[in-house]
């Protein structure tokens, strides 16, 4: 009848709708390039993401990765509230901030702190800066991470040396290193961050830069250990 929806007229008809049915409400999994693509990063830079647990991942029985679309998606939101918080705002006026206020004592009041004349505070103070401006970038995401992570371990090779250089101990190096690491998490754990990000957003921002760290505190300590052989 004109009007009234048209009913299946025997169980095949039925089996089919229930199976159209089941296809519109399954979640469309992404094979490595398309969710790749997607998120414009390499797929190398994806899959170790995935291999670290940084972005779920299933595995078909033949071994292939395949990302959840809404996952993948999820990511790109987050990215997105990210980039409008002006990254590089929050880092510097978090950092600003931080040492304007009892950690800016402590560091002042390290041993080690001593060990740093002015030209070579101008120096750390500038690698420090360029570390600041390489996490930005990878931040960001994009093609151009894998360029930022780079620049971001050749200043912390620099940073080895130049502590390698005035003779201090690996102790002192990790102390100063996890104490610029720390400052960097708590500018971008703020309050007014945290509410301008969505939990997935925060989440995400995080994972990346604990791999940013990770990459650079290696290529640090790789360098001066390098440095005190010669």
């Amino acid at each position: 009848m004109e009007g009234f929806p048209s009913f299946p007229k025997n169980l095949v008809d039925l089996v089919r709708m229930a199976d159209r049915r089941a296809a519109d409400n399954s979640p469309r999994w992404l094979s490595l390039g398309e969710a790749s693509r997607m998120l414009g990063v390499d797929q190398s830079t994806l899959r170790q993401w995935a291999d670290r647990g940084q972005v779920p991942v299933f595995r078909t029985p033949g071994g292939h990765r395949r990302f959840s679309e809404v996952e993948i998606r999820a990511l790109l939101a987050g990215r997105a509230s990210w980039k409008a918080t002006r990254p590089a705002e929050v880092v510097q006026r978090g950092s600003t901030g931080y040492l304007a206020g009892p950690e800016g004592k402590w560091l002042a009041s390290r041993p080690w702190f001593g060990a740093f004349d002015e030209p070579a505070r101008r120096t750390a103070r500038d690698r420090c800066r360029g570390l600041m401006g390489a996490l930005v970038g990878f931040l960001a995401g994009g093609r151009r991470g894998r360029k930022y992570a780079e620049t971001g371990r050749r200043h912390g090779s620099a940073l080895g040396r130049e502590v390698a250089r005035l003779g201090l101990s690996p102790a002192h190096l990790t102390e100063a290193f996890l104490f610029f690491r720390r400052m960097i998490v708590e500018s971008l754990t703020r309050p007014s961050v945290r509410r301008a990000l969505p939990a997935e957003g925060q989440v995400h921002s995080l994972k990346l830069v604990d791999e940013f760290f990770d990459q650079v505190q290696m290529a640090m300590m790789d360098a001066y250990a390098q440095a005190r052989r010669q």
